[in-house]
């Protein structure tokens, strides 16, 4: 099963909902890029990401790469808030860490309500 996503724009943020299985950088990128486009094209500043139900099996490496790619687009963003299931919490806490420490105000989250609360408090 590949990786299937819903992207809308509302009044507070840009809200992505993601579920399926990503087992090839290439795939998972194709998913990013497109949370990216509607960033733009928006002109988003604050992305909540609900992958609660979207697994990956990505390489420590992969997961660097892709943390990178996404950091080039932190300029143009506030905040992020990804909202993953608890099994997968320590990949997405890696990914945490290589993206944050490039410039992106991103935060990982396993409850939907706390990570709402935490991208619209100023």
């Amino acid at each position: 099963m590949s990786i299937s996503y819903a992207i809308t724009n509302t009044p507070q943020f840009l809200n992505v909902v993601a579920e399926g299985k990503g087992n090839r950088i290439d795939e998972v990128q194709k998913y990013v890029q497109a949370v990216i486009l509607a960033i733009q094209e928006n002109k988003a500043k604050r992305i909540f990401c609900n992958e609660i139900n979207l697994t990956h099996e990505l390489t420590g490496i992969d997961t660097y790469v892709l943390g990178e790619m996404v950091s080039q687009y932190a300029v143009h963003v506030e905040k992020v808030a990804v909202v993953c299931s608890v099994s997968d919490l320590p990949k997405e806490k890696f990914y945490e860490l290589v993206t944050s420490n490039r410039g992106l105000y991103i935060q990982i989250f396993t409850d939907l309500s706390e990570a709402k609360n935490w991208l619209l408090f100023p």
